[in-house]
């Protein structure tokens, strides 16, 4: 949570601008739908007036006027949360210890950076702010003008709440192991890849390429079966659901037509409100199920950001760069056991170019 709390401060006006526009859309549209209900009863019973008519007309107007101006902190966050995590992982590449780094390798960092980086946001922007901002004020405001109008069906909801959560949670167990397998395919898919760019003629030369091909064909058709497995989870909780708010509407209709204590504009404003009631629980599911799974990825990018750092880049002074020229005398260089340099002395001149250079391939032998 550090490097979250971190990018948190980093945005935090717009953030509290997000999060009002949000709090007051969601008040809007459900008392929307509710001034809706006695527009519908004043036209069943002749009494709607004018001024009834441009209240309504006025609401509408501040809900979608609200809505395209909340576009626009909206995406600053989407996108600025990103990258900000993004460069993170850039000032962590400009102290981590090397040793560290090639033990990761460049392509499944590479991998490993874009799928923190999208984990990142999705925790921050499209969880834990959506969740704040949207969800839990439209099901407040939701429950809080049902309640006005029939106590009894605000008990029905919390029912259905219990049910929806019941099969989250066993989905949730199938959906995180898929979500396991396809990080580590991806990123396996990505070090063969990467590998294969960077030793194209080692690779020529040996014939390997048949074999990385085969490899990274293997890891290529992991990843599409697991996410069309992880797609229908998916779309067989959104089945679950619709069926449920159907049977809660068709319910609404048998209630009011055998106790004939709901008017039309009830009956119309129930229907419209358990929808806002229940819409926001099916999204928090989905996100939720995508938190974790998202927390996967974050994990790692974390573990990432908290690798051991190259200590010695902190020591010595600066570079004067009045210097004349550079003299270096019998100069030895090792990591860990394995000796880079030894004795080397040089002398480089103002303005002149000096580029040690290896055999292809020679950086990466163990």
């Amino acid at each position: 949570m550090r490097y979250i709390k971190e990018i948190l401060k980093k945005n935090s006006i717009w953030v509290l601008v997000y999060i009002g526009l949000g709090i007051f859309n969601s008040f809007v549209a459900n008392y929307k739908v509710d001034y809706f209900q006695k527009v519908i009863d004043g036209l069943a019973d002749r009494t709607l007036a004018f001024a009834g008519v441009a209240t309504y007309g006025s609401i509408l107007l501040v809900n979608y006027g609200m809505n395209y101006l909340d576009n626009y902190p909206e995406k600053k966050l989407e996108h600025g949360i990103y990258l900000d995590f993004k460069l993170l992982s850039l000032r962590k590449i400009s102290t981590i210890d090397y040793t560290e780094y090639q033990k990761i390798g460049t392509g499944k960092l590479v991998q490993r950076i874009e799928n923190g980086s999208a984990a990142g946001r999705n925790v921050l922007f499209n969880f834990w702010l959506c969740l704040i901002r949207d969800l839990l004020p439209t099901i407040g405001f939701s429950i809080y003008f049902i309640w006005e109008i029939d106590e009894k069906v605000t008990y029905v909801l919390f029912v259905g709440y219990t049910v929806i959560f019941i099969i989250t949670n066993i989905l949730l167990k199938f959906l995180y192991k898929i979500k396991e397998k396809i990080l580590n395919s991806e990123e396996l898919l990505n070090h063969y890849l990467v590998r294969g760019y960077m030793e194209m003629l080692v690779f020529r030369m040996s014939k390997q390429f048949p074999s990385e091909i085969k490899k990274t064909c293997n890891a290529k058709e992991d990843i599409v079966s697991s996410k069309v497995k992880m797609n229908m989870i998916h779309e067989a909780f959104f089945t679950i659901f619709a069926l449920l708010v159907a049977m809660l509407d068709i319910g609404i209709l048998f209630y009011a037509w055998k106790t004939k204590n709901l008017t039309v504009g009830s009956v119309v404003a129930l229907i419209a409100l358990i929808e806002n009631a229940y819409t926001p629980i099916a999204i928090f599911n989905v996100l939720y199920v995508q938190y974790k799974l998202d927390k996967a990825s974050y994990k790692r990018f974390e573990e990432f950001l908290g690798l051991k750092d190259d200590v010695q880049l902190r020591n010595g002074n600066a570079i004067n760069t009045n210097v004349g020229k550079i003299a270096i005398r019998n100069l030895s260089f090792q990591y860990e056991e394995r000796k880079i340099i030894d004795g080397l002395s040089l002398s480089i001149q103002k303005g002149e170019k000096i580029a040690f250079v290896g055999e292809s391939g020679s950086g990466n032998r163990p």
